[in-house]
């Protein structure tokens, strides 16, 4: 086996995998999933100087067997301007508990954060939550009531990173 050497000129090289990363001074990480839109609201920060007013939704990400799935609940602010701007349109069923609002969804910046709730049975423990920022929607379909079916009501254009993704998921299946 042999190594490649790289010059040590604090410069990517072009084979290097995070060359694109690296130009830019910093690395991503994303979650791409499928799940449920909850509790849509706008926050006011408590302090003026904490900054403006923000989108805020829970999603209920869906993970496991698909009859049978476990859902991991994030807290995401909404940055995208096609998320918020989906969010808005579709505040009143996000926030109906006889509409479910399924989407397609990619995260970025998630971070762990402690807290302790002030009522209920587990009031005063320590509990964690998954914060990140709500980046783009794939895709949203809406299901009325129970017996009814999911209707598409918006589906993004598909980029290269989806279409790679998605191939290699058939692949492993």
């Amino acid at each position: 086996m042999t190594l490649t050497k790289f010059k040590s000129n604090n410069q990517a090289s072009a084979n290097s995998p995070s060359s694109d990363n690296d130009e830019r001074g910093y690395f991503d990480l994303y979650i791409r999933g499928i799940g449920y839109l909850n509790r849509l609201r706008t926050v006011e920060p408590k302090r003026a100087r904490k900054g403006d007013a923000y989108l805020a939704v829970q999603i209920a990400a869906m993970e496991g067997d698909k009859n049978n799935p476990d859902y991991r609940y994030f807290d995401a602010i909404v940055v995208g301007e096609t998320a918020k701007q989906l969010a808005k349109e579709l505040e009143a069923g996000i926030n109906d508990k006889d509409v479910k609002v399924l989407v397609g969804f990619t995260c970025g910046g998630v971070r762990p954060e402690i807290y302790q709730p002030k009522k209920g049975a587990a009031a005063g423990e320590n509990r964690v939550s998954l914060k990140t920022r709500l980046l783009r929607l794939s895709w949203v379909k809406v299901k009325e009531s129970d017996s009814g079916d999911y209707e598409t009501v918006y589906q993004a254009e598909t980029t290269a990173e989806e279409e790679t993704s998605a191939d290699e998921n058939r692949d492993a299946a």
